[in-house]
């Protein structure tokens, strides 16, 4: 029996998501008119320039092609170009693309990097993710010649576990168990926790009623 397997997308390095080879380069342009506009409403000395793309769209004729039409333009079409493209992308997600915090080295997406910057500080900085550089690390320092960026761990959330990145270098995603695609956690939110003690707690809950509770909150997402 042969198994129908997805075709394989393209990351965006601006923001991570995945599409189809013509589809991306739409969505590029979009999407680097989108960033240049929410830098320009930050202050002058945070704004940050727009990230360099792979090598793919960084080649002088092809970004020439990106700026006037979507054409004619050369991806990757192996499975092996592909990955490379995909990881080359999510590495300048990661460590250009996403707000670094200069007090853990976490990485955030622009909502949660606001929330974390009110909780995380010099005195008092949240632990660095495993995998990720703390701002004064030898490493960071390091000014004696190039090296090839790292992908570091990133966080959407406060939690640590959240946003963690895969071995691939890639964003860890939700996984919709009807259709099998991946969603970041705002497009794909996990079920809210419940407090057991407090349900359990409450007036005139009967034998019944607890069984029922046990029976939606655990028994059926298992299903």
């Amino acid at each position: 029996m042969a198994f129908e397997t997805k075709p394989r997308a393209l990351s965006c390095y601006l923001c991570g998501a995945q599409f189809g080879s013509h589809s991306l380069l739409i969505h590029i342009k979009t999407c680097q008119k989108k960033w240049l506009a929410e830098e320009a409403q930050k202050p002058v000395k945070a704004r940050r320039s727009l990230p360099p793309p792979p090598r793919e769209l960084a080649d002088p004729s092809n970004a020439s092609k990106l700026a006037a039409s979507s054409k004619d333009i050369k991806l990757p079409t192996s499975a092996a170009d592909i990955d490379a493209f995909n990881a080359r992308s999510m590495s300048v997600w990661d460590n250009a693309s996403l707000n670094g915090c200069p007090h853990c080295g976490r990485t955030f997406t622009a909502e949660p990097f606001a929330r974390h910057q009110k909780v995380c500080s010099a005195e008092k900085p949240f632990k660095p993710l495993s995998g990720s550089k703390a701002p004064n690390s030898s490493e960071a320092t390091n000014t004696s010649g190039p090296s090839t960026p790292s992908v570091s761990k990133t966080a959407t959330a406060e939690s640590p576990e959240a946003g963690d990145s895969a071995a691939s270098g890639n964003p860890r995603s939700y996984t919709c168990y009807l259709c099998g695609r991946g969603f970041m956690s705002r497009r794909c939110t996990p079920p809210r926790s419940v407090d057991i003690t407090t349900a359990i707690s409450n007036a005139n809950v009967n034998v019944h009623e607890i069984t029922l509770f046990f029976f939606k909150f655990f028994y059926m997402p298992l299903l």
